[in-house]
């Protein structure tokens, strides 16, 4: 038997649903996901800012980063990076 008196074979059964229920999501890992999605979200429109050809886009881009963070500057940081 495993800790909580399931099989242990189901162990891992379990602790899968435990970490996809949506109810029990605590706060720090609700805080992690977020920064992980503003991660992901502005590495995209990094890419899409450094291939953009007119200032109109680059624009719209910037506008959409200081939304998601105020505190990124697309036009500082090398095209390359």
């Amino acid at each position: 038997m495993g800790e909580h008196g399931q099989p242990r074979h189901l162990g891992w059964q379990i602790e899968a649903e435990r970490i996809r229920s949506p109810m029990g999501r605590v706060e720090r890992t609700r805080e992690i996901a977020r920064r992980r999605q503003r991660r992901a979200k502005l590495q995209k429109l990094r890419e899409r800012f450094n291939k953009a050809s007119n200032k109109s886009e680059k624009q719209v881009i910037l506008e959409k980063v200081q939304r998601i963070s105020p505190l990124v500057d697309l036009e500082s940081e090398p095209s390359g990076a």
